[in-house]
């Protein structure tokens, strides 16, 4: 989906304040939670049980409305077979990993997702697995 000139205009100028990016991130990770929950097969009161908290906070976290500490990260990312790989990148490098139209694809459909952002799933297990030997 191509943006208008005014939003891109908009959106260069959020990005000068870490708001922007503190909104980014917790999208980033809602966005990929619920790929890896997809991929999994879990519901949300699946993965509530598995980390013994309500069902209402799970839905609030995959809306993104939630400030998580990186131990709730982890843990959520446990519950669905996943695991957190975070890394720091040049922010003339930084890129969004989602896009509006999959982001609506998400919240529409109970169809897979297809990855754009050039990270497959396959890429994220290596790294777990390069993690779990390391520990």
């Amino acid at each position: 989906m191509k943006l208008s000139k005014a939003f891109q205009e908009a959106e260069s100028a959020a990005r000068e304040h870490d708001a922007y990016w503190a909104e980014a991130v917790k999208i980033e990770f809602a966005v990929a939670l619920e790929r890896q929950r997809r991929a999994s097969g879990l519901s949300y009161s699946q993965i509530a049980e598995k980390i013994k908290t309500s069902a209402a906070y799970i839905t609030k976290i995959f809306r993104g409305e939630s400030n998580l500490t990186i131990e709730s990260m982890v843990k959520l990312a446990r519950s669905v077979d996943g695991c957190i790989n975070i890394e720091i990148v040049d922010k003339t490098q930084a890129t969004r990993k989602w896009d509006v139209a999959e982001l609506l694809q998400l919240h529409n459909s109970n169809r897979p997702i297809v990855v754009r952002s050039g990270v497959t799933y396959s890429d994220r297990a290596a790294n777990c697995d390069d993690m779990k030997k390391a520990a």
